[in-house]
């Protein structure tokens, strides 16, 4: 059966909701960008898992689109594959049919084997890699921004090696508010015991505290040989972004 929220969505198509009360023109184009996801992704031989959920407080819909890691990218590599190209068309396309002011949030996973300071850094320039890419598609790099999140938000035990495969992801978040996508990460729960991957001796939690980055106003250097490719010295740190605590 479906859910309310479900219900409400389905029949944001239409502009009403039951009673005939007016659907909020967000949650119309979150329906309208989840589903241009299924109709791009189609004949890839990749689908993304795409789903909707309302940010804490303000109650914003949020599109939430996820993507194994090993389709963009080899292990332990920040440069896209070259099959990637066809994903970064899909997410490029749906930002630049979508409204002038929606906004995406990119994040990069990592499963818990390595450091930290490693984690964080690979999720770093795998997230300078595919903006540039985005910016190289026409996508307004100001409708963009960056967590490098690392291993701190596991969808899965760290403990198994199919656990740390669902770990290693790329995630989009699209929403009419920076805000909404934030506040989306910020809150996610997480059990802490999915934290460590049971390999040697135990490791404390990472730091919850995360930068949100953004790329720079101005121009993006044109690299000669491909794509745009935005540089760490060109993202500038907006926020250090609390993340809720693991949960027992």
């Amino acid at each position: 059966m479906l859910s309310k929220r479900s219900l409400l969505l389905g029949l944001a198509a239409s502009g009403c909701a039951p009673g005939g009360r007016l659907v909020a023109t967000t949650d119309i184009e979150s329906n309208d960008r989840a589903a241009r996801f299924g109709r791009l992704s189609y004949g890839t031989g990749v689908v993304p898992q795409v789903v909707q959920v309302l940010a804490p407080i303000s109650g914003v819909p949020v599109v939430v689109v996820t993507f194994d890691e090993d389709a963009f990218f080899a292990s332990g590599s920040a440069r896209p594959r070259q099959e990637a190209s066809s994903l970064l068309d899909i997410v490029a396309e749906n930002m630049r049919r979508d409204v002038p002011d929606a906004q995406l949030t990119l994040l990069g996973h990592t499963d818990a084997v390595g450091t930290d300071a490693l984690n964080d850094q690979l999720s770093l320039r795998r997230a300078q890699a595919v903006l540039g890419q985005l910016v190289a598609r026409q996508v307004n790099a100001g409708q963009l921004s960056t967590v490098a999140i690392g291993r701190r938000q596991p969808i899965a035990p760290n403990r198994t090696a199919e656990g740390r495969a669902r770990n290693r992801r790329v995630e989009f978040l699209v929403s009419s508010s920076f805000d909404a996508n934030l506040a989306v990460i910020q809150n996610r729960a997480v059990p802490i015991a999915w934290l460590s991957a049971g390999q040697g001796p135990s490791r404390p939690a990472p730091q919850r505290a995360v930068a949100v980055l953004r790329p720079a106003p101005g121009p993006v250097a044109q690299s000669l040989s491909g794509p745009a490719d935005i540089s760490e010295a060109s993202l500038l740190q907006t926020r250090q972004l609390p993340l809720n605590a693991p949960t027992p």
